[in-house]
C-alpha cells in the first residue's frame, strides 16, 4: 500500500527523488520519472502514466513520448 521508489545520488547517498506508487487498477506498467540533465544539474519530471505491458520491449513505442 505504501511503495514507493527512490533515486540516489551515489555520490551523497541522500535520496535525489521520490516517487509514490499509488496508483490502482488493472495496469502492468507504470512510467514514474523522466531523469535528465540540464545546464549541468540533473533534474526529475514526475510523470505517472500507466501503460500494459509485460517487458520493456511492450512498452518503448508508447513510452518515447517522453523522452
Amino acid at each position: 500500500e505504501n511503495a514507493s521508489c527512490r533515486v540516489y545520488d551515489a555520490n551523497t547517498g541522500e535520496v535525489f527523488a521520490e516517487y509514490n506508487l499509488s496508483q490502482k487498477g488493472s495496469h502492468t506498467g507504470l512510467i514514474m520519472l523522466k531523469v535528465y540533465r540540464h545546464n549541468d544539474e540533473w533534474k526529475v519530471n514526475a510523470i505517472g502514466e500507466v501503460m500494459n505491458g509485460r517487458i520493456a520491449g511492450d512498452l518503448a513505442n508508447e513510452a518515447k513520448r517522453f523522452l
